[in-house]
């Protein structure tokens, strides 16, 4: 399982449009196909498994629950940043599958979705993944909606003796989850939907009576919390515990009217909210660079992926943080390609293995009472260690150079054992092999050679 989970981070490097290709003679990859053999990797996909099938299991996710939980208790147990993000990820998927979604904004809108609490440099702290009407209790979605419910179970691991700050977007931001994180000390920002503030939405100015760079601000009796309606090129809508529009800020933003880059006024709360609310897109970036895209049915599959590249950028971004902290220059580091690179290895040498020990294919010899029945041609490379080397398929000419009848000439191989014919259609075997194309092609039984290279 170390060795299928390193050939899995170094396709997602590599990045073949197809898994045969690692083993394919003309493309193959010598730290893949001396891991394991072609079959074997597929063996190992369309077995694995987490938990016994046959078991009594509680929950959609139970399939992959301990591999979960497992990556999940690290990422809780990671130290919290003062500011935080939620938001939501897709694992692309297109299987079948009960809870998959379908988010149309996202860069891959078919899959499964993952609500991710992040620092805002991409740090994930804790997740958890919508799989229907049980993800979160129906009082605490009657009570907040599924988007304060959300936030009220993925804000447990943050601590309450510090002052901690929760960015949204306006599917978890509303009244009632600001005023749920303040019991726990913890402060809320975020856009938020005109119907989700009470009355105050029809005291606000409408677009037309704001132009661009001015904002109007309401503030609770409490002065608890603050409403900000900011224009820009359109208007949005902002909620927060914590800031406020004061003092107010400036940036650069293209202008139509004059051609140029002209300086626009805003409010504190949104240089807030744009410096730290990107932390789940940001991770999000990093694990779409090299992600696995092999193709399967199966979404434990997926998820298995999902964890392993989500793993590999958490310590990436730590190991970062570490070189910050050394006075590493940037220079001097490692990128997340190389970085990546590095762990696939180390997974794929977790053992020194440049030949697979397998048993020969057959019964087992205790239990065989004839040595008749074992298959002689598992036997064609095996040395006296009982190892045996692993066969590579040699990959089809392409067309131009298999009938431009040009330097093909049979050549006799002494080998042990012939080697199947590779004309399609022949089961027989020979020892002659073309010059050119490296195929095996009977000469004189049925005259595959001629017709091999003949339209």
């Amino acid at each position: 399982m170390m060795h299928l989970a390193g050939v899995h981070v170094m396709m997602g490097v590599l990045g073949y449009p197809q898994t045969k290709m690692y083993w394919q003679r003309d493309t193959e990859v010598p730290i893949i196909s001396k891991c394991m053999s072609r079959d074997r990797f597929f063996e190992l996909r369309n077995f694995m498994h987490f938990v016994d099938n046959q078991g009594e299991h509680e929950g959609p996710l139970w399939k992959v629950k301990p591999f979960r939980d497992c990556v999940k208790q690290k990422c809780i147990s990671l130290p919290r940043s003062k500011h935080v993000s939620l938001d939501e990820q897709m694992v692309p998927f297109s299987g079948k599958c009960g809870f998959r979604q379908f988010v149309p904004s996202k860069p891959n809108p078919l899959g499964l979705e993952n609500f991710i609490l992040a620092a805002p440099d991409g740090l994930v702290l804790d997740f958890m993944f919508y799989t229907g009407a049980g993800t979160v209790s129906i009082e605490d979605q009657k009570e907040y909606g599924l988007g304060g419910a959300i936030v009220k179970v993925l804000t447990e691991s943050i601590p309450q003796d510090k002052t901690h700050c929760v960015y949204t977007d306006r599917f978890f931001t509303s009244v009632k989850s600001v005023d749920m994180l303040l019991q726990r000390n913890i402060y809320q920002t975020g856009t938020v939907m005109k119907n989700r503030v009470g009355s105050v939405s029809q005291k606000l100015k409408t677009d037309k009576e704001l132009k661009r760079g001015e904002w109007e601000e309401w503030v609770r009796e409490d002065e608890k919390m603050c409403i900000v309606k900011w224009k820009d090129n359109r208007s949005v809508l902002f909620l927060s515990s914590c800031v406020g529009s004061e003092p107010p800020t400036t940036y650069k933003r293209w202008s139509k009217e004059e051609k140029k880059k002209v300086v626009i006024p805003q409010p504190l709360i949104v240089k807030y909210y744009n410096e730290k609310m990107g932390g789940v897109d940001l991770c999000d970036r990093f694990m779409s660079y090299y992600r696995c895209y092999i193709r399967t049915n199966k979404w434990p599959v997926r998820m298995f992926n999902h964890f392993v590249d989500l793993i590999i950028v958490n310590c990436w971004i730590m190991y970062h943080k570490w070189c910050a902290g050394s006075g590493i220059i940037r220079q001097k580091r490692l990128s997340l390609m190389d970085y990546k690179m590095h762990v696939g290895k180390a997974l794929i040498n977790f053992k020194d293995i440049g030949y697979i020990n397998i048993r020969k294919r057959g019964r087992p010899p205790s239990a065989s009472t004839n040595p008749v029945d074992e298959d002689d041609d598992s036997e064609d490379d095996m040395d006296k260690q009982g190892t045996v080397k692993v066969r590579r398929v040699q990959s089809q000419p392409i067309p131009e150079v298999r009938f431009d009848n040009i330097g093909h000439l049979p050549k006799f191989v002494d080998a042990k054992n012939a080697s199947k014919c590779r004309r399609p259609g022949c089961r027989s075997k020979t020892r002659v092999v073309c010059t050119k194309c490296g195929m095996c092609l009977c000469a004189l039984k049925n005259n595959c050679f001629w017709h091999y290279h003949t339209k």
